[in-house]
């Protein structure tokens, strides 16, 4: 942060005017990159350590069972402008359609909302524990074939189908998988770890914004860092990106969110980018843009 405030040395107005354009303070954006930086070195710790298969030899038997599956959704998003009301009513018009036996895929060219399946043949690989938890729980219920009833998410309102897996994609697609399954064990063995934590709650505090409290409290830095660790750590998931060219069924976390974090794979929904960010490197990305 230090280099970067540097660079706005001469005009600190203009990084003030880039954080109020981001809807953040000084303190927010540090506590996003702080957080960023102490999420990829706790993955690479665990990856180090072994907790990860590696190879295709290890990797490849796993894409093809049930850890990984092959889905699309009929989305009607939570964020086209419509009512609640009104895109229920378009969800439920639609579901009439398939149970009538509708081709699935052309109600999804039709109707579907959902922009990283325009044009996209393939659809979702996806593993359990990175998307929303009532999407996985009806896609990874279904057969091969079967269609969902209707699922309502932050995403917004989702029909889905389960489709046979393509050899050929499983070979082709490895780096994307194995960072789709690599994702997932980071956050399920995360909420597992986060499952038995107790957090004690300070009454002292319990008024002050966590973003705040470093220059309310003289020991704020490391009590801040105490409590957010916890937060996320025991909450873990968020709502859907309103970004249209992101996956909006990924769980939104600090490590694959914002995006200064995404690569170019993870922003067309493919994967998320596990590369080490240096401070350097985002501050020739400029501030993010909110998330």
């Amino acid at each position: 942060m230090n280099e970067l405030y540097e660079q706005y040395a001469e005009d600190m107005t203009l990084y003030q005017e880039s954080l109020t354009a981001a809807h953040m303070t000084d303190n927010v954006y540090r506590f996003l990159i702080r957080n960023d930086l102490l999420a990829d070195e706790l993955f690479f710790a665990m990856h180090n350590a072994g907790e990860f298969p590696d190879g295709e030899e290890a990797l490849q038997p796993i894409f093809a069972s049930d850890e990984i599956i092959r889905v699309k959704q009929i989305l009607i998003s939570a964020t086209n402008g419509n009512s609640d009301a009104e895109n229920l009513a378009k969800i439920e018009e639609i579901y009439q359609m398939v149970e009538s036996g509708a081709d699935f895929d052309a109600l999804i060219d039709e109707y579907g909302q959902d922009l990283y399946l325009f044009n996209n043949d393939d659809g979702y690989y996806i593993a359990k524990g990175t998307r929303h938890p009532e999407f996985e729980e009806a896609a990874f219920s279904l057969a091969v074939g079967e269609t969902s009833g209707i699922v309502q998410s932050d995403a917004g309102y989702s029909i889905i189908k389960r489709y046979e897996k393509d050899d050929a994609y499983l070979k082709s697609h490895y780096d994307d998988l194995r960072t789709e399954y690599y994702s997932a064990l980071y956050n399920t063995r995360l909420e597992t770890y986060a499952a038995g934590l107790t957090i004690e709650r300070l009454p002292a505090l319990d008024k002050s914004s966590i973003f705040t409290m470093e220059g309310e409290f003289p020991a704020g830095k490391e009590v801040r860092h105490a409590i957010l660790s916890a937060k996320s750590k025991s909450k873990g998931k968020g709502g859907a990106s309103e970004d249209p060219l992101c996956d909006p069924l990924r769980r939104c976390d600090f490590r694959t969110c914002h995006p200064h974090r995404q690569s170019s794979e993870a922003a067309r929904g493919s994967g998320v980018g596990y590369a080490r960010q240096s401070e350097a490197a985002v501050r020739q990305r400029g501030i993010p843009q909110g998330c």
